[in-house]
């Protein structure tokens, strides 16, 4: 694979990558009127806000208390620590990156106003720090490759006896910096989450356990009240999960969607000092960005001082439009979905909830304060791209334009509501139990989080907790429940007592909490009401698969899943819950006189056998008998059951695209080798599909012939008897003659083009010729006017010498044969050199033409049989052919695999690419 198809890789994953593309024309930013970028004083910066109406900005901190900030968090007595990555492009090419420079400094409020009086440096020497979390037992600070703690912090003013608790973006050296873990974010969960990262922490006896999870985003993470995750990448504003999990990767619905697409953003200044400002769609006509570039830490605020209407709102910031994006989610929903919030502006007519036409403005982070205040990380500074993805371009700007310097330079802002009354930021360090029980039902979500965490340390405070999971307000009672499953005591009382509340929010946290523990009657006794609630009927079909072999267990679960068939969420859940029992599930709901293809029943049915498949797989001797089992099963399934067997067989189908090799039996099933099916009964389509996830001695498909249907079998006998006619020349098995005439088997010139070979049976051949390396030179004659030559028999002919020794082409239909031989005769034998002038319709044709995902579109075409893609600035790129749908072009061990979706007709009807088993799908734009 060409170097630059594999940075293609990094684009269709929204990362910012992007080569210098040449052009005749000036450079964009040379086309605009573009102002002065000076850089200004935080009383000059507060002039060049526009904030949505009924909010005031204001100054928390700036230079020199703070320098290059980019994450922050606040310990209990208020203190805020920052990071500071001062190593961040030190210039224009970024030379001296790996010095250590960097720091977390103790920003202090010393008189109460709300702004920072002193800074006092808590830990220095660092390169490249990136994320900071406060924690019971220190504070946590990450530097590739490590994670520190900085054990016992109350009280100090520097970080003494750090120690490494854990590896930490280890891949430093081999990926940009903008594809590192990063966030450090305490989960409701008692688990600490990353974005970039596949992996969550938590201290258990004050060690750090590690555990792998769901990749997650680009940069930032936050969550909701119910623990959900948000993140996004630097082109999407936001993705998440609809629900609490932290594996079921690539194996279920709802984790990592992406909630907003065909994101735009709303500046107040012109912005061509982007890295795609020369990409169609990224700039606005007028220079504003349009496409975001840079998207970075978002912000969930769930409460606290900002009107009630906002408690649901995800602010995101995007440093390259110096603007921060406003985006109203309905949290409490199930499925999230977010509308992006823009305000009237006078000049530009719409504008995002916070806007400065200082170019300087650089939000990078957002989080919710102690006081409830919106606070904004900004970096400030003139450069925001990593110099592994500069462009030529950016970089012009960036030294005619004077945006390398001044450095040394940060901010950071506090966003509050003007019509509502301030908040205290308290000092929550010293406070009883009793006093942290009160603020578990805080409107503030930091004040909560910060309780909650305390409280999991107090072993005093247990019988308060179980009071409040069974009295306390909803958010209190859940915090409460976290609480006791840190502390371990989520004993059998208290979650009988949780679950005779009866409340959604209570349950599915419960079962996310104690359900892995709890015995088979009490996830049993769990009513259907509380299970009403989607996500907690996941948590309770996760816990219950521990006892899926169980009779009634089963029972229930088939119960559920037959009353809510068409929810998506549920099936998958229960299939997941059915793991090594599929064969036994899929028997009770075959029985079932519920199930319908109306109430989700084909959908349930290609999941369980898809899962049947995989789970049968992984034990070679069992799946000798489970699998032929399996098969009968769907066999037995005829005339009004047929939608059943349709929907197993697509079961072994999807599980024949995940299968690396197809599962060897030691025959051929019955189910597979029925000759009596025609290419038009969808059984064909459908068996075809399924049996590629399987083989056996004399398998057709294992030796990459495709089996021929009833009617095509009929026809390659007629035309295995009219190939007598052409073995005296070319031999009895398409071998050739010495002397005479070359090889069919092998030869590209049979297995090429259907409209070459049936023109050059008709009409012959002549002069010189190459087939397999070797040049014949002869006459063929044609063979139009023989008796018996008829569109079926010729057909046939084709289909038989198409399948001779090692070819593998596909067999020709009689309705494309009969066009051609209704065409004019060529007068004389074809030439080499004419016949390659006949145009043809390639089988790759149905995949040409343009997609896009986020702001890159690139072109499929065919050239010369090959499948290429190209995009801007990459050049083209030849595919290899995995299967009818799937293409792949890999070097050096990194593959990128492109895989089409056909609808019934054969036309392209989704495209996903694929890269380290993630999959992004991908919009055709024509």
């Amino acid at each position: 694979m060409k170097k630059g198809v594999y940075l293609l890789v990094l684009v269709l994953a929204a990362a910012s990558v992007f080569l210098w593309l040449k052009r005749e024309k000036l450079p964009l930013y040379l086309s605009v009127d573009t102002p002065p970028a000076p850089a200004l004083t935080p009383q000059q910066a507060l002039d060049s806000f526009s904030l949505a109406p009924g909010f005031a900005i204001e100054l928390v901190a700036a230079e020199p208390l703070v320098v290059d900030p980019v994450a922050m968090a606040w310990d209990e007595a208020g203190r805020l620590f920052v990071v500071e990555m001062r190593g961040f492009m030190p210039n224009a090419y970024g030379d001296g990156e790996d010095q250590p420079v960097g720091r977390v400094v103790m920003l202090l409020d010393d008189n109460g106003d709300g702004v920072m009086d002193r800074s006092e440096v808590f830990l220095d020497g660092l390169v490249m720090p990136r994320a900071v979390a406060v924690v019971n037992e220190g504070l946590l600070v990450a530097e590739p490759p490590t994670l520190w703690l900085c054990p016992n912090i109350h009280g100090k003013t520097r970080c003494e006896n750090r120690r490494k608790v854990a590896d930490y973006a280890t891949n430093y050296e081999s990926v940009s910096m903008e594809h590192l873990e990063n966030g450090l974010m305490l989960g409701l969960d008692n688990w600490i989450y990353n974005s970039k990262s596949d992996r969550r922490f938590r201290f258990v006896d004050g060690e750090l356990v590690v555990e792998p999870t769901l990749s997650r985003g680009q940069w930032g993470i936050s969550q909701d009240n119910q623990g959900r995750r948000y993140y996004n990448t630097n082109s999407n504003f936001l993705s998440g999960d609809y629900f609490s999990a932290h594996s079921f990767s690539g194996a279920s619905r709802g984790l990592g969607e992406q909630i907003t697409d065909n994101d735009e953003v709303f500046s107040i200044r012109v912005n061509p000092g982007v890295n795609r400002a020369y990409l169609d769609g990224v700039l606005r006509d007028d220079g504003r960005l349009k496409s975001p570039t840079a998207v970075s830490g978002l912000a969930v605020y769930r409460g606290g001082q900002f009107p009630q209407s906002y408690w649901q709102d995800i602010f995101v910031p995007e440093p390259a439009a110096n603007a921060v994006v406003q985006l109203r989610a309905n949290l409490d929903s199930f499925e999230v979905s977010a509308e992006h919030i823009t305000y009237a502006d006078k000049r530009w007519g719409q504008r995002e909830f916070l806007a400065s036409t200082d170019e300087r403005f650089r939000p990078v982070d957002m989080k919710v304060g102690p006081d409830g205040a919106l606070y904004v990380i900004d970096m400030y500074r003139g450069i925001i791209q990593h110099k592994e993805f500069l462009t030529e371009e950016l970089l012009a700007q960036i030294l005619e334009r004077g945006l390398d310097t001044p450095l040394g330079q940060g901010r950071i802002w506090r966003i509050v509501s003007t019509e509502s009354p301030r908040l205290a930021a308290p000092q929550i360090a010293g406070a009883s139990s009793e006093q942290l029980l009160d603020l578990l039902g805080s409107d503030v979500p930091w004040l909560r989080e910060t309780a909650q965490r305390l409280l999991a340390a107090r072993s005093d405070a247990r019988d308060g907790l179980r009071q409040l999971v069974g009295k306390g307000g909803e958010l209190a009672a859940v915090h409460a429940l976290w609480a006791l499953e840190a502390q371990g005591a989520l004993d059998a009382a208290t979650v009988a007592t949780a679950l005779a509340r009866n409340t959604p929010a209570l349950t599915r946290q419960l079962l996310l909490a104690a359900g892995p523990h709890m015995d088979r009657d009490t996830l049993l006794a769990v009513g259907d009401e509380a299970l009403g609630d989607t996500a907690a009927a996941l948590a309770w079909f996760d816990a219950l698969k521990r006892f899926n072999g169980d009779a009634e267990v089963q029972r229930r679960l088939l119960a559920m899943l037959l009353s809510h068939g068409g929810d998506v969420y549920r099936r998958e859940a229960a299939v997941r819950s059915s793991a090594g029992v599929e064969q036994e599930m899929l028997a009770a709901v075959l029985a079932s006189d519920s199930l319908s293809p109306e109430n989700g029943g084909a959908a349930l049915l290609k999941a369980l056998t898809n899962s049947a498949y995989q789970t049968a797989v992984a034990d070679v001797a069992a799946a000798q008998q489970a699998l032929p089992a399996l098969l009968a099963r769907i066999a037995a399934l005829q005339d009004e059951k047929q939608w059943q067997q349709l929907a197993m067989l697509a079961g072994l189908a999807s599980a024949a695209e995940k299968q690396d090799t197809p599962f060897s039996l030691a025959q051929a099933p019955a189910l597979f080798v029925d000759k009596t099916l025609s290419g038009d009964d969808p059984l064909w389509d459908a068996r075809l599909a399924a049996r590629r996830a399987f083989t056996w001695p004399g398998d057709e498909l294992a030796s990459g012939r495709e089996p021929l249907t009833g009617e095509q079998q009929a026809l390659l006998a007629k035309g295995e008897k009219f190939y007598q006619h052409c073995a005296n020349c070319h031999g009895k098995e398409g071998q050739g003659v010495p002397g005479l005439a070359p090889e069919l088997a092998g030869s590209e010139w049979v297995t090429g083009p259907v409209e070459w070979l049936t023109r050059i049976v008709l009409d012959g051949m002549q002069g010189e010729i190459i087939v397999n390396g070797k040049t014949w030179n002869g006459v063929m004659p044609a063979h139009r006017h023989f008796p018996g030559l008829d569109a079926d028999t010729l057909t046939g002919l084709l289909i038989h010498m198409r399948r001779l020794g090692p070819n593998r082409a596909a067999a020709p239909s009689v309705e494309q044969v009969s066009e051609i031989m209704a065409l004019p005769a060529n007068p004389n034998p074809w030439t080499a050199q004419a016949i390659r002038q006949v145009p043809y319709a390639s089988p790759l044709d149905k995949f040409v033409g343009q997609y896009k995902i986020s702001f890159v579109k690139f072109t499929f075409a065919v050239d010369e049989g090959e499948l290429t893609v190209q995009a801007p600035m990459y050049g083209r790129s030849r595919l290899t052919q995995i299967s009818e749908t799937r293409f792949s072009s890999a070097q050096d061990g990194e593959e990128l695999e492109f895989r089409f979706e056909l609808d019934k007709r054969g036309e392209v009807s989704a495209l996903y690419i694929v890269r380290g088993g993630q999959e992004n799908r991908v919009e055709k734009v024509q």
